[in-house]
């Protein structure tokens, strides 16, 4: 279904023709994060890749349009699929599908065709999150390597069903945008008995606040309650996240791995702190 899109975060790229992104410079410390871990794990990459199953992937669930420009500037880079595909190929070890997903058709047709253009092996779906990550799950070889960046723009695009089934495949990584700008601009309206949103987002997480007024304590609690749900999936996460802020040191999310191989926790340690801090993610 073809909508309208924000004309203030999307514009034509003069260079193809195509939809690209307008995006904060901090989308540079997220990708240079997201290439580390793809460059990390190429070895572990190219054992399955050389393997029985002979699949290694990469899904960007929110994958955008492939390209975007950073506000205020006339600086061009790469949106998080093609990075992640130019990582891997950069590497050596180049995974041996790309999957990608969003909800607008014109978004969707813009990445197809620059990851195309490069030579990326595609798999492309036209949907909410929730409505497609069944089936791009489903089509995983369960022997393969797979690697799923999860960059939503607020917490009622990642709803827990979506972790459920992406936790399913033994080997799967998970690299996910937790917005906590989103939370503490929408925290009364958010906990309104009328939002669902919290209830999609972590499922549970009312009773875990309860008698707590203050609205920091409030916040904490409820990532606190999200973690522990990962680990009900049998999820390794980090104790800590990156913190990436935006302009006046604005916090604008974590960025966290969860994991099911304790490696996988490893070369995250080794790769994540590239901005000015990190913090307890969850305290």
């Amino acid at each position: 279904m073809k909508r309208p899109l924000n004309a203030e975060r999307y514009e034509i790229d003069p260079d193809d023709g195509l939809i690209r992104e307008v995006v904060g410079p901090w989308a540079r410390e997220k990708h240079e994060r997201l290439k580390r871990y793809i460059d990390i794990s190429k070895n572990v990459r190219q054992k399955f890749i050389d393997g029985p199953s002979k699949e290694a992937t990469f899904t960007d669930l929110y994958c955008g349009s492939g390209r975007a420009r950073i506000r205020d500037t006339t600086d061009v880079i790469d949106g998080s699929c093609v990075a992640a595909w130019k990582a891997s190929v950069d590497g050596g070890k180049p995974f041996t599908k790309v999957i990608i997903a969003d909800q607008d058709e014109e978004i969707i047709d813009a990445a197809s065709r620059r990851l195309s253009a490069i030579g990326a092996p595609l798999e492309s779906h036209c949907g909410p999150a929730e409505s497609v990550d069944s089936k791009i799950v489903s089509n995983l070889n369960p022997h393969g390597l797979h690697f799923a960046f999860l960059d939503p723009y607020n917490l009622n695009d990642i709803p827990f069903s979506i972790l459920q089934t992406f936790s399913k495949p033994k080997r799967m990584d998970l690299l996910i945008h937790i917005s906590i700008h989103d939370l503490q601009r929408n925290l009364l309206k958010y906990t309104a008995p009328s939002s669902g949103v919290l209830d999609r987002f972590a499922p549970g997480w009312r009773q875990k606040i309860e008698g707590i007024g203050d609205q920091l304590l409030q916040r904490g609690k409820i990532f606190e309650h999200w973690k522990l749900l990962l680990r009900g999936l049998h999820l390794r996460t980090t104790e800590a996240a990156e913190l990436v802020c935006g302009p006046d040191n604005i916090r604008l999310y974590w960025l966290a791995l969860a994991a099911h191989d304790e490696k996988a926790i490893e070369f995250w340690d080794k790769i994540r702190s590239i901005g000015p801090k990190q913090i307890d993610m969850f305290g």
